[in-house]
C-alpha cells in the first residue's frame, strides 16, 4: 500500500498539528537550519563493537561525554538485563525518549533485539 496511509508514520508540528512524514525529505529546512550534528565513535560495553553515532554540535553535556568516549552505565545495564531475561526472536525492545540514541546503540551492538525507539519532538 501507500506509505502515506500508515497512521504510525505521522509526526506532530506545533503549528500544523499532525502530518504525514515525507520520507523523501523528513527534516524541514527550518529544522535543518536549527539542528546539526557531528559524528563520533560509539563502542559497546562488553563486545567492544563500535559504530558511528551522530551527536549534537552544540555544547551539550551528553554529546560532549560521548565525544570523549565516555559511557552511560544506565545503557550498559539495559543490554545486560535484556540478555539475562527470557526473550525470543519476536521480542521487541521499546525505548521511549531515545534522545540521541546512546542506549539504542548499546542495544544494537550488544544484543540481537528488535528495536523500536523514538524521541518525541515537539
Amino acid at each position: 500500500g501507500n506509505i502515506n496511509n500508515i497512521p504510525l508514520l505521522r509526526m506532530h508540528s506545533a503549528k500544523q498539528g499532525w502530518k504525514v512524514v515525507d520520507w523523501e525529505n523528513p527534516i524541514s529546512q527550518q529544522e535543518k537550519d536549527k539542528f546539526s550534528c557531528s559524528w563520533t565513535k560509539y563502542t559497546s560495553s562488553s563486545t567492544r563493537k563500535s559504530a558511528r553515532i551522530c551527536v549534537h554540535d552544540v555544547n551539550d553535556v551528553f554529546s560532549n561525554e560521548l565525544r570523549r568516549g565516555a559511557r552511560w552505565i544506565e545503557c550498559d545495564v539495559i543490554s545486560t538485563l535484556w540478555k539475562a531475561n527470557v526473550h525470543d526472536r519476536h521480542s521487541v525492545y521499546v525505548e521511549i525518549g531515545a534522545n540521541i540514541g546512546a542506549c539504542v546503540m548499546e542495544m544494537l551492538l550488544e544484543t540481537d533485539a528488535n528495536i523500536i525507539a523514538f524521541e518525541p519532538h515537539p
